[in-house]
């Protein structure tokens, strides 16, 4: 496939090349340079960290933000005129067509006249301000406290020059900052410090005032008091805990009084002696009934028992309540007690507290406000110790150097990314058209198709030799076209049986699948070798575009200078009363009687009215061209072919490229050859 469109790919390429050649040449060279500094805090702040209490650092988001400032990159601008410069005001530039074109058409938009919105001096300025900040590059390197400032431009000794200017102005900007600011500081500390000694003299004399009309005794008497509200509380709720326990044990006495054989809480140990006892009658009693029945004597006396012992349980539990009753009224008393001791207690603590809040806010708030003024006093002298010092210092690392080489790949590189991208297309283009390629262009390609058996593979014929095609046939001239001709014809005759068929109709699918007047050409050579042949021109005069090629006028019936009768089928008909069938088989009866070859110039076999020629009776020449035909118009021609009973349909291949044939690897026999072949070199040209 390389190989059959490599002319394609070659041209694609070329051409992409040459298109792109202005362009890369127009690109213009950049060139960049970039110096690297060590930022650290002022030397005398490093030396005496933490002195004060206070470190020596820097912010170095912040410092790089101060270095991309506008204010120092309009001094830089201004310092080398770089509004003045092509490269970074657009606006020097000349406008070209399309410029110009795109301007017009936004003018004529807007309402306005071409070169109205020129821009003002301000859109001017913040455009070159871009275009700069677009060339510049600051950046930190890692963790580290390095910066790099970089500078891209067309100029070389520019681009080295920018990078050192910066740092120079970021430099005297930040120190002119850096005093004003520390000045502007130090008034307004001034003034809070002036501020603040009023303010600890005014808390002063307030706490003098509270001091003297109550004094520091309460603070003691406030803890005692505290401590022994605490202490009562406690004991409140040990005697309720208590009250709540007697209550209980007294609802279960009065529960046991109720059943006796459910037990009371905490009962004493009498009692628990008497349930022991109660329940061994019990178990005894019900023993001696079931052997001897309830009527027996000594059950009688164990129930007498058994009901002395539950009247003594019952008198031991009321007597235990009126225990429990008379303790829970002593824990009453001293419960109430003590309420009168909690109430005395918290008045005295309330007291107390009414006047120490206060005293201790009024401390509280004079040592804040002799913090604060410590505080601002500090930082006055601080400020003042700093005020002529830079609060950064930058150590250059590496210095900017004028570049030598330009940045990026060069337009070699350019060059060739163009050419494989072009490349690229140019073998897509290739492989679509290779695949859209139906055209036929061997006769293996139809081998598929059994009706159709090849007989010649034509090359593609300049136009000097169709020209001189029926001077070549009439003086025996070896040419390849006369080799094709008469090759195609040995081969026809070697398909017929040995002997050329009495009538021959020569068509084709379609009209320009005819590249040449094949039966015409036939008609000469077969005439050049002494046989009789007539020509039927299905064609009325002067409608073959081909006609020329085999010379001669179409209205004459003889032609004594090239032995062809030719014969035109409009005036045929006319003679056989308009019937095509019945001319047809008049002049092909004639020529069974005198021996002549009837060679039929027919119509292209898909045109309307072409098929009736196909019915002749004798064998069918398709014409193919190469590359052009395509495979599924061959298919239905040989269909059309077989289903109108055609005895034998040979097919020929012309306008073949022979280079581009032999590159798609078919195995038929070529003859196309643009150079002379082996008979033209043993028998000369003629």
């Amino acid at each position: 496939m390389l190989q059959r469109r490599a002319r394609l790919i070659i041209g694609i390429t070329l051409l992409a090349c040459v298109v792109a050649l202005p362009f890369i040449m127009a690109v213009p060279k950049h060139y960049y340079s970039e110096t690297r500094v060590l930022a650290s805090p002022a030397p005398a702040l490093a030396l005496t960290a933490g002195l004060d209490g206070r470190e020596a650092r820097i912010d170095m988001q912040a410092e790089l933000e101060r270095l991309l400032s506008k204010e120092v990159s309009a001094a830089v601008i201004e310092r080398f005129n770089l509004a003045g410069r092509e490269e970074f005001n657009a606006s020097l530039k000349p406008p070209s067509e399309l410029d110009t074109l795109i301007a017009a058409l936004r003018a004529r938009l807007n309402g306005t006249e071409v070169g109205a919105d020129g821009g003002s001096d301000e859109q001017t300025a913040d455009k070159v301000a871009q275009a700069f900040d677009a060339a510049l590059v600051v950046s930190r390197q890692s963790n580290v406290d390095v910066i790099a400032v970089g500078f891209t431009s067309r100029d070389p000794w520019l681009a080295a020059q920018v990078p050192g200017a910066m740092v120079e102005t970021y430099l005297a900007r930040r120190s002119a900052h850096w005093e004003q600011e520390v000045t502007e500081a130090a008034d307004w500390l001034e003034k809070r410090i002036a501020t603040e000694r009023a303010n600890v003299d005014e808390a002063r004399a307030e706490l003098d005032r509270l001091l003297g009309a109550d004094g520091q005794s309460g603070a003691d008497t406030e803890d005692t008091t505290a401590k022994r509200l605490l202490q009562i509380e406690d004991r409140q709720a040990e005697l309720e805990r208590m009250r709540f326990d007697i209550a209980a044990s007294r609802r279960s006495i009065a529960a046991a009084l109720a059943n006796p054989d459910i037990p009371a809480l905490t009962e004493p140990a009498r009692i628990e002696t008497l349930r022991g006892e109660l329940q061994d009658e019990v178990r005894e009693l019900d023993r001696i009934a079931l052997v001897y029945g309830d009527s027996y004597e000594t059950v009688k006396r164990r129930k007498a028992r058994i009901d002395s012992i539950r009247a003594d349980i019952a008198e031991g539990l009321r007597s235990f309540d009126r225990t429990l009753e008379l303790r829970d009224t002593a824990l009453e008393a001293e419960q109430e007690r003590l309420g009168q001791d909690a109430e005395a207690a918290r008045a005295a603590l309330g007291a107390i507290r009414a006047t120490t809040p206060q005293v201790r806010e009024r401390t509280d708030v004079l040592r804040a406000r002799e913090q604060t003024l410590s505080d601002l006093e500090y930082r006055q002298q601080l400020l003042l110790s700093q005020a002529r010092l830079a609060p950064v210092s930058l150590e250059e690392l590496s210095p900017p150097r004028v570049p030598v080489d330009p940045l990026g790949p060069g337009r070699k590189v350019y060059l060739a990314g163009t050419a494989i991208g072009a490349l690229l297309v140019a073998l897509l283009i290739a492989a679509i058209l290779e695949m859209r390629d139906t055209g036929v262009r061997s006769h293996e390609q139809l081998a598929h198709l059994p009706h159709l058996e090849p007989v010649g593979l034509w090359p593609q014929f300049t136009r000097a030799q169709k020209r001189t095609m029926r001077r070549d046939v009439d003086r025996r001239t070896v040419t390849p076209a006369t080799e094709a001709l008469r090759d195609m014809l040995l081969m026809l005759e070697s398909a017929h049986g040995g002997r050329l068929p009495r009538l021959l109709t020569v068509t084709a699918p379609r009209g320009q699948d005819m590249a040449v007047p094949v039966a015409g050409w036939i008609a000469l050579e077969l005439a050049a070798t002494g046989r009789k042949v007539r020509l039927v021109e299905t064609r009325a005069a002067g409608v073959s575009p081909l006609r020329h090629l085999i010379g001669g006028s179409a209205g004459a019936k003889a032609r004594p200078d090239d032995g062809i009768q030719h014969l035109e089928l409009p005036k045929l008909v006319t003679r056989h009363g308009g019937d095509v069938a019945a001319a047809l088989r008049a002049v092909t009866a004639r020529g069974e009687e005198d021996g002549a070859i009837v060679i039929v110039d027919a119509p292209p076999l898909l045109s309307p009215g072409s098929l009736r020629f196909a019915r002749l009776g004798g064998p069918v020449l398709l014409v193919l061209r190469w590359g052009r035909t395509p495979r599924a118009v061959v298919e239905l021609a040989a269909g059309l072919l077989a289903k109108l009973g055609a005895p034998q349909v040979y097919s020929l291949v012309a306008d073949v490229q022979p280079r581009r044939h032999r590159l798609y690897g078919f195995t038929d026999r070529l003859t196309v050859s643009s150079r002379p072949g082996l008979g033209a070199r043993l028998f000369g040209q003629g």
